[in-house]
């Protein structure tokens, strides 16, 4: 222990400029910190980082704080449909003026407020703390562990009640978010979980690559794709991808992990020729690979996954299209283990003083969804032409910390389960939009006579979720279901007719 607190010591004093340390830190530049919403039903994770906006001075430096995104009420703007705003105001707002000998911190919004934190004021001494009339106080000093290491705490109290627990080494450990008092909201709680320096992490990251892919030889997953029409929603072709992890190497620095993956996979191609050209026009046919080994390096340093933002909005300044990485957030889904999503998003210009408006592409949909532990657990494509879709359909993890030390979710249905299968695939004429859907979905079908038809939709754990039977005619028929709301996802469609049932994949939009 005594290793790793003077490691971790000299790790988080070099991520500071030298001579430019402060004794008593809010946040320590350059480090990415890990926070968790605390009381919130989906725990969700922030990650916000502190980094100098200028060159390092004294006796005071300018610090800038990770931004974030809010909805707002849709509008449009140079035909643009805006939802969103990215703004630079965070977890602690804009800027920072770091006063290195006074040990003071003055967090600025864009508002132009401010919030005046002391970190070393002596016990019990009042000093105010905003412009309208909230103080803050030191009421106590004392040793306690963070993140497994032993550490000096102090605790700043607010006139309203609320704390901030600060550590000599990491600074930030629970508290208010600081930024929402220069809002005019009511602070969220936030508690550090991990934190991300020099390549390392200590504690236990949530969501980012190194979480997301943390597997074990054994684990075992099942994916399914799919592409099909945009006009239609005929299949083009579908797909079912089997991953089996043999070996987890580490490296001897402890940053960087190799997997090796034996992945088989069963495509079955149904072919479109009058699709446009370069779209869906493949051989039908069902092919079975006899299965390969695949590598997959994971370096605890690649923050593409990582928000480094409250949300993220990634790619250069001018633009037009930009990934928007969300806050981390506990799913019922996944036996509740934490998701991240990464969806595009358009830049509606012009911009407006440091804000950046976001709105979703019409033409050109995409967006993905990942789980710590899993990988890739969703991801859609849409295009004029084409849409495509990707989704875990189970998975079985082993050498987990639990009773049974294995966890199991959704379905792991075999190969030849999945070919026997083939018998229910729908005919030409059959088809099921809009896709994804809402709380409506309609089916096109023919009957060969008239008959009551029933259709059935299925989750991806196979659970009954919506059952409508009505009788129809001969011929053309379109059914329009009235769907209950539920969870975004991949579902099943089983229609039955002329004595014969039919399967297709729908997809719910939240």
């Amino acid at each position: 222990m005594k290793h790793l607190y003077a490691c971790l010591c000299g790790l988080l004093l070099a991520s500071a400029a030298p001579a430019q340390t402060i004794y008593r830190p809010l946040l320590r530049a350059g480090v990415l910190y890990q926070l968790s919403e605390v009381g919130t039903p989906g725990d969700t994770t922030h990650t916000v980082r502190l980094s100098y906006a200028g060159p390092v001075t004294s006796p005071d430096s300018l610090g800038r704080f990770s931004g974030r995104v809010v909805g707002i009420p849709t509008r449009w703007a140079s035909a643009c449909r805006a939802e969103q705003v990215a703004r630079p105001d965070g977890l602690f707002g804009a800027t920072v003026v770091i006063g290195y000998r006074r040990h003071e911190y003055e967090l600025r919004a864009a508002n132009g407020r401010t919030l005046l934190l002391k970190t070393q004021a002596p016990l019990n001494q009042v000093w105010t703390a905003t412009a309208a009339g909230l103080t803050a106080r030191t009421t106590a000093r004392g040793v306690g562990t963070v993140l497994g290491v032993p550490d000096s705490i102090t605790t700043i109290t607010f006139s309203d009640g609320q704390t901030l627990l600060l550590s000599k080494q990491f600074g930030f450990v629970e508290g208010p978010a600081l930024g929402s008092y220069l809002n005019g909201q009511r602070p969220r709680r936030l508690a550090l979980t991990a934190l991300q320096v020099a390549g390392r992490w200590v504690g236990q990251p949530a969501v980012g690559h190194y979480a997301i892919h943390d597997y074990q030889p054994g684990d075992v997953f099942l994916r399914y794709a799919q592409q099909r029409t945009t006009s239609g929603g005929d299949i083009c072709s579908e797909s079912w991808t089997r991953d089996s992890v043999l070996t987890r190497r580490l490296s001897a620095q402890g940053d960087t992990v190799r997997y090796t993956i034996w992945r088989r996979v069963l495509t079955r191609n149904y072919g479109r020729p009058g699709s446009p050209a370069g779209f869906c026009q493949n051989t039908p046919g069902t092919v079975l690979t006899a299965g390969s080994t695949h590598s997959l390096t994971v370096a605890a340093t690649d923050e593409s996954l990582l928000s480094q933002l409250t949300d993220a909005v990634g790619g250069p300044a001018g633009q037009i299209w930009r990934p928007l990485t969300r806050a981390g957030w506990r799913t019922a889904e996944y036996r509740g283990r934490k998701v991240q999503d990464v969806i595009m998003r358009q830049v509606c210009l012009p911009a407006t003083g440091d804000s950046l408006q976001l709105g979703s592409i019409i033409d050109n949909e995409s967006g993905r969804r990942y789980a710590a532990g899993l990988g890739l657990v969703l991801s859609y494509t849409g295009g004029v032409y084409y849409e495509q879709l990707n989704t875990l359909l189970g998975y079985r993890k082993v050498n987990l910390p639990t009773s049974s030390g294995t966890e199991t979710w959704g379905s792991m249905r075999t190969f030849a389960n999945i070919l026997k299968a083939a018998d229910y695939r729908p005919a030409a004429s059959t088809a099921a939009f809009p896709n994804p859907f809402a709380r409506e979905l309609m089916v096109r079908f023919e009957a060969q006579r008239a008959q009551p038809v029933e259709v059935r939709l299925f989750n991806g754990l196979g659970q009954l979720v919506h059952r409508q039977t009505a009788p129809v005619a001969a011929g053309a028929q379109q059914l329009t279901l009235a769907v209950p709301a539920l969870a975004a996802g991949l579902y099943t469609l089983q229609l039955t007719v002329d004595g014969r049932s039919q399967v297709l994949k729908v997809m719910a939009a939240q």
